[in-house]
């Protein structure tokens, strides 16, 4: 079985808009007519140091080379989206109009700005346990810092979300414990993180006034990390992914508990097909780094 997977931020790259295939025509039309700018604007590196600029960009670059694609033999089995990513993985399902998901995108992105305290983002730890890190943001709010532990990528890569002082005293909390890594990730709103509550809410009343329909390919989902079948599930995580963190470790032991073995990464990046990489008796590979066509027929054979 195959998984189709949509990055989320911190793989975005300067032009990636301007790079899309054929299918991106009507992608960006889409979205012409539900943003107040034109979105090959929004992928300079300048733009793309604004969350909102990010979030869109993934989401539009997401969806283009899905349907490229599909236009060339790609069948997908399951999707799954790592945040962001989710959005463009449920356009692709058919629970969500490209429109609409547009239109929420930007408010989730405008909202979650709004909501970040100054100063904040997020980093990853490398080489130590969820716990750990856990362990070491609970010391952190204790001593008076707003920091949480959030993104379950793999089992050795966590992340945490917070303000900058509150994210330099989990980088030294987790180093004296014996992280190999850590990395300040290019996000700069403490996503997936109670300070992110009122993006979250804000969102979950425009989607309550949103047509969700129930997938027509299953969805992996961020925050249970359970494989979501109905629209009132997707529904549900897209706006609980917003202050709860993503348990794309979860999501993905599921899928390749579920018969899932081979994994295909939409551009940008290839972070998640690294990950996925690790997965028992898969083959995993980035579309970036191999390109559309001989991508999709490789990871079907």
């Amino acid at each position: 079985m195959t998984a189709v997977i949509f990055p989320g931020q911190g793989e975005q790259i300067p032009g990636m808009l301007h790079s899309l295939p054929a299918t991106g025509v009507e992608v960006l039309d889409c979205a012409r007519g539900a943003l107040p700018e034109d979105p090959l604007d929004l992928d300079s590196a300048e733009r793309l140091d604004d969350t909102r600029a990010t979030q869109l960009c993934l989401l539009l670059a997401g969806t283009a080379w899905y349907r490229a694609a599909v236009d060339v033999g790609l069948k997908a089995d399951y999707l799954a989206g790592h945040s962001i990513g989710l959005w463009a993985a449920a356009v692709a399902a058919g629970s969500l109009d490209l429109t609409d998901a547009v239109r929420l995108v930007d408010l989730r992105a405008t909202a979650m700005r709004a909501a970040s305290p100054p100063h904040s983002g997020m980093i990853v730890v490398q080489g130590l346990a969820e716990q750990a890190v856990e362990n070491a943001a609970e010391q952190a709010r204790a001593e008076g810092l707003e920091v949480w532990s959030s993104n379950v990528n793999s089992a050795a890569q966590i992340a945490a979300s917070g303000t900058n002082p509150g994210l330099d005293r989990v980088a030294e909390l987790v180093r004296a414990a014996g992280a190999q890594r850590v990395v300040r990730l290019n996000v700069l709103v403490p996503a997936h993180s109670s300070l992110m509550t009122p993006a979250a809410d804000a969102v979950r009343e425009a989607l309550a006034d949103t047509e969700v329909d129930r997938p027509r390919i299953p969805l992996a989902g961020n925050v249970t990390g359970q494989t979501l079948f109905t629209a009132a599930a997707v529904r549900r995580e897209l706006w609980l992914g917003i202050d709860h963190p993503v348990r794309w470790r979860d999501a993905t032991s599921i899928l390749s508990e579920r018969g899932v073995t081979r994994w295909l990464q939409v551009p940008p990046g290839h972070a998640l097909a690294r990950l996925a990489a690790g997965l028992p008796d898969s083959r995993a590979l980035a579309m970036d780094e191999v390109g559309l066509a001989e991508s999709v027929q490789r990871i079907q054979r």
